[in-house]
């Protein structure tokens, strides 16, 4: 599981509707990251590719922040599960696609059992989220234009061949290329 972003240290507590402070505050005093995996934090805490760790992870935490954000494309994009906590908000797409078919969501109660809704998805029901989000990706990916989709392209296969085995165990990320324009 992965969120890197503003976690409203020096923020009013109503920023995010609270989730990413309370996140924040659950995997560091509760030790989520040595325990579960679960990765909550800062660019200053975790430095590095932030595609890269998206790529990496299952799991990734779509919350609000001041409004409206690209977390749900970062995740569905590079192959993670998105995990949608802003209770009673549609997600990007929410009213054309069944989003529930490659998406965890976790109500604003429950934050406190993050750790142990994720660790009860079998290995067979991860599989078939990310089967979903490989049959729904292009639906949040923005490119126009000859340069910007192959510049695009060239961007996913690197991510693709980069990251073998490591998405999507025993198997090459189901992600394709589009075509070229």
């Amino acid at each position: 599981f992965f969120f890197r972003g503003d976690v409203g240290k020096h923020r009013l507590p109503w920023y995010s509707r609270g989730i990413r402070q309370t996140l924040f505050r659950l995997a560091h005093e509760q030790r989520w990251r040595e325990k579960y995996k679960i990765v909550i934090g800062t660019g200053e805490e975790y430095p590095g590719d932030y595609s890269q760790y998206l790529a990496r992870s299952q799991f990734c935490l779509v919350a609000p922040g001041d409004g409206w954000s690209a977390r749900m494309e970062d995740a569905v994009l590079h192959g993670c599960v998105p995990v949608l906590t802003a209770d009673g908000v549609t997600p990007v797409w929410g009213d054309v696609l069944d989003v529930g078919a490659f998406s965890v969501r976790v109500p604003q109660a429950q934050l406190a059992r993050l750790p142990h809704i994720l660790a009860a998805i079998t290995p067979q029901r991860l599989a078939a989220l990310q089967r979903a989000l490989a049959s729904v990706w292009t639906r949040y990916m923005y490119t126009t234009g000859k340069w910007l989709s192959s510049s695009f392209n060239a961007t996913l296969m690197k991510a693709a061949d980069m990251h073998k085995g490591v998405l999507h165990a025993n198997s090459s990320s189901p992600f394709k290329p589009l075509r070229s324009v």
